[in-house]
């Protein structure tokens, strides 16, 4: 099927109002029309500012005559820049018939994966009614529930399939259910049992497999939000750094800066250890994290890892980082640089 591709820039700038955001839109093709919670946005050129109340979760939805459609939420943060980019596929009824009805069951994770990522959903729904049953079908379904996405949002149903994915033990699901605990869902608030819980099913998810789980488990003991591990959060973010998360590797990098796990390096000198860090943090940048860019950034602004201070160097990773949604970097800019 030939893809053609609809780009949309949704970023955030600070508003003078600590209550309201910017939303600067652009779409391709230019006639494509643009709906952000239920009307209707007037676009000239395809593009669009708006300006709306912050801290206030936003749902969206693309349409043009011959693609797909997209559709998606965001939240609007005060001081936080924001980019969302959705692509839409060329209409071709023929070709997506056929393209779901080739999907085996062995191959079924891997096409979800893929049509999830990409944004297909369309091509997803009929492909899940035909293995109903299946752990990666159930998990999928609940996150287009989860999210609207092809289907009305309905949460509560989608966290009611992701239990029944984690029974038949789908760590994707498991993992899903450690961040809809921590929120406070399954226990009235959030808190320490809320965070207790989550981490539960985050070891459930790691028993499973899940480099995820890994991640956000490992970012609980560094956090704190669970008995705080600094060792045992350098381990897990190791783990799954090595496995190919970006902001794992990011994190590493930064434990091995403050030197978590003491027995880890031991023998080798600060230099070594400093040096450890800045390529795994490098590493991250060049694998999209935008932790990675907050964090290289730093380095480059106070003169750390073997680096020598440049501020202007740091601009630029902290402008990348915000530029694609970190709140951090972007507040780091709003305090330290006069522009």
């Amino acid at each position: 099927m030939r893809f053609f591709t609809l780009f949309i820039l949704i970023a955030l700038s600070a508003a003078a109002n600590a209550q309201e955001q910017k939303i600067n839109i652009k779409v391709a093709p230019t006639d494509a029309i643009v709906i952000v919670d239920g009307k209707i946005v007037k676009l000239q050129d395809g593009k669009a500012t708006l300006t709306l109340p912050a801290e206030i979760e936003y749902t969206y939805s693309v349409a043009c005559d011959g693609y797909e459609g997209a559709d998606g939420s965001f939240r609007l943060k005060t001081k936080s820049p924001f980019n969302l980019t959705v692509e839409l596929n060329k209409e071709d009824g023929t070709e997506c018939t056929a393209a779901t009805t080739d999907v085996t069951e062995d191959k079924l994770e891997d096409f979800l994966k893929a049509q999830y990522e990409s944004k297909n959903y369309s091509l997803m729904l009929p492909v899940i009614d035909r293995f109903p049953d299946n752990a990666h079908s159930l998990f999928y379904k609940g996150c287009l529930y989860y999210y609207g996405r092809g289907v009305d949002k309905d949460r509560a149903k989608a966290i009611e399939l992701w239990q029944q994915s984690a029974e038949k033990d789908c760590g994707d699901a498991y993992n899903r259910l450690g961040l809809v605990a921590e929120s406070g869902y399954f226990t009235g608030s959030a808190g320490d049992k809320a965070n207790q819980l989550g981490a539960e099913y985050y070891k459930k998810a790691i028993a499973l497999g899940n480099s995820m789980a890994k991640y956000n488990l490992a970012l609980s003991y560094y956090h704190g939000s669970i008995k705080r591990n600094d060792k045992e959060a350098f381990r897990l973010f190791g783990e799954a750094a090595n496995e190919g998360n970006a902001d794992a590797m990011a994190f590493y990098g930064h434990c091995m800066e403050l030197n978590y796990d003491k027995d880890y390096f031991k023998g080798v000198s600060k230099a070594e250890r400093l040096s450890e860090a800045l390529k795994w943090i490098r590493k991250a940048v060049e694998n999209g994290s935008t932790v990675g860019c907050y964090y290289l950034g730093s380095a480059y602004y106070y003169g750390k890892l073997g680096l020598a201070s440049n501020t202007m160097e740091a601009y630029e990773w902290f402008k990348k980082g915000a530029d694609n949604g970190d709140n951090d970097c972007a507040y780091f800019i709003q305090q330290h640089y006069k522009l």
